[in-house]
């Protein structure tokens, strides 16, 4: 199932919603992820990375494959090889689109210990 993104860019600043926000792997499973553009949405995806502690920074690899970009940047995909030791770990991200020659994160920088406002995450467990 893809995370369909949704960007409003008339507000200031403009917002995004993820759907599903919450993404649940079992253990000992490969996942495919695909973020999506909404229907109607423009923008063009260019980065997802993990929200730690306040600090946005590449995802980990392992679980995560490398960020694949198809469809003319419409389609963002990674692979998540779950460990099958039955840890429970959540990986809050954050997306970065180009839109109309401006790159926008979503959801916006964290603050310094947060998680960047707790949107979205992919969780193994």
């Amino acid at each position: 199932m893809p995370i369909t993104v949704s960007i409003d860019f008339t507000t200031n600043p403009p917002t995004a919603t993820f759907d599903p926000e919450i993404h649940v792997v079992d253990d000992k499973n490969c996942q495919i992820f695909r973020w999506v553009r909404a229907t109607g949405q423009t923008f063009t995806f260019v980065s997802v990375q993990l929200i730690n502690n306040g600090t946005v920074e590449p995802l980990p690899n392992p679980p995560f494959s490398r960020i694949f970009l198809f469809d003319g940047d419409a389609t963002m995909v990674i692979a998540d090889f779950n460990p099958t030791d039955g840890s429970e770990t959540s990986y809050p991200y954050q997306i970065t689109v180009a839109y109309e020659g401006t790159n926008y994160s979503f959801p916006p920088a964290p603050t310094p210990g947060g998680r960047g406002g707790g949107d979205p995450a992919i969780h193994n467990k």
